[in-house]
């Protein structure tokens, strides 16, 4: 489903969530990235009723409040503080790229741009993150 965020396919997409199973941390990212080409498409969004029985005060729990209105993207962006240095750096690879999206879907490029940059610099070159971070920045290039 990344791929199909990454280039608005959004048909692809929605026809991948019905295979989505267990609620990990996985899950929640993908039912964040979901939620996020609902919005684009002006689709109705589950999201709130997909991570019911999640912890949303653990990881990536604060990404999801900030796109249930329930957080600033400031507030988003200083819960990625995880003790371990790896991780910290996952979270933190995480939340500027959901709060770049955040922006980005709220008309806010400046910020979103910013947040993207640094999520396409920091962000491991193999995950989903980094695609994604790409793949916007190049369709905001485009704009």
């Amino acid at each position: 489903m990344q791929a199909q965020l990454a280039t608005a396919d959004f048909d692809t997409a929605f026809k991948l969530r019905s295979k989505m199973d267990a609620l990990t941390s996985h899950e929640v990212y993908a039912a964040l990235r979901e939620h996020i080409l609902m919005q684009r498409a002006g689709s109705k969004s589950e999201l709130e009723q997909r991570v019911l029985g999640w912890d949303l005060g653990k990881w990536p729990g604060p990404l999801i409040n900030l796109y249930l209105g329930k957080i600033t993207p400031g507030q988003a962006l200083a819960t990625a503080k995880e003790s371990s240095w790896r991780e910290r750096k996952r979270q933190k690879c995480a939340a500027n790229l959901y709060v770049g999206l955040h922006y980005l879907n709220q008309g806010a490029d400046n910020e979103a741009r910013s947040l993207l940059e640094i999520a396409a610099n920091n962000c491991h070159k193999k995950s989903f993150e980094y695609a994604i971070a790409q793949s916007e920045l190049q369709l905001h290039t485009e704009k």
